[in-house]
């Protein structure tokens, strides 16, 4: 059973939010009325690292130049430490967490359809879940490296790349190459998988916490609505990212 804790985080204070950001917070307490919604600021964040975490990795959460990266090991940090749900900002909660975190899991992933990535827009797993401490190290040990003008850097270091590298590692698996979705029923049923009650959504479940469940609107775009900041518009990612991301080419 994993704890009734909802965590989200931003940069700024939470009565500076962007009225979009209040009202994705709003469908998560608004639909589980059970659970305890938790935000943090940047400032929260770095409070947090600093007094519950090691040195080495709060030195790790100092050294990324970017809110998104920052917040991308907060989210396996704060589940780690406290179990919950995590969520994107950028989310609205359509059905209530009960009636889609299957029964008898530890840890709950979606997958990003046809990519090969398991999602983190929403995690769900309980404090002190091993796979999430295997994320936190692999984040660490990536961010040695230091070099920030990297393909692809924010999924490389922190996002959906990484994680993925993580949960493969942590399942005994060599890594996962093309679509995902037909082969995360078959690593559910790996055996450290088994042990550890882990459980990705995979064949005609795939997105269901991105579009059905849980809807995440924005996908770092920019241009969407008034006062929303994308982390796509940020110069060092476009300089990563080999093709770009120019803030008004956003496509539906």
């Amino acid at each position: 059973m994993i704890e009734k804790n909802i965590w989200q985080t931003y940069e700024c204070k939470k009565e500076d939010l962007p009225a979009y950001a209040l009202e994705g917070i709003n469908s998560w307490v608004t639909q589980n009325p059970s659970w305890e919604h938790n935000y943090m600021s940047a400032e929260d964040r770095e409070h947090f690292f600093k007094y519950e975490y090691s040195t080495e990795v709060y030195d790790t959460y100092m050294k990324m130049p970017m809110g998104v990266m920052k917040a991308g090991l907060w989210r396996f940090a704060i589940l780690h430490a406290y179990g919950g749900v995590y969520a994107d900002l950028d989310t609205n909660c359509i059905s209530k967490i009960s009636r889609w975190f299957p029964q008898g899991y530890e840890m709950v992933v979606d997958i990003e359809g046809d990519t090969p990535w398991y999602a983190t827009q929403v995690i769900a797993a309980r404090s002190g879940h091993p796979f999430l401490k295997d994320a936190m190290d692999l984040c660490v040990e990536r961010v040695k490296l230091g070099d920030w003008s990297i393909p692809n850097m924010v999924h490389y270091y922190t996002d959906v790349a990484m994680f993925t590298d993580s949960l493969m590692n942590s399942m005994g698996l060599p890594p996962h190459e093309g679509d995902l979705r037909l082969r995360a029923a078959e690593y559910n049923e790996s055996k450290l998988a088994q042990e550890n009650r882990f459980f990705a959504f995979s064949g005609d479940k795939a997105r269901c916490l991105l579009d059905r469940y849980v809807q995440h609107l924005y996908w770092g775009d920019t241009g969407r609505k008034e006062g929303y900041i994308a982390w796509k518009a940020d110069p060092l990612v476009n300089q990563s990212y080999k093709d770009g991301f120019d803030p008004k080419d956003w496509k539906e």
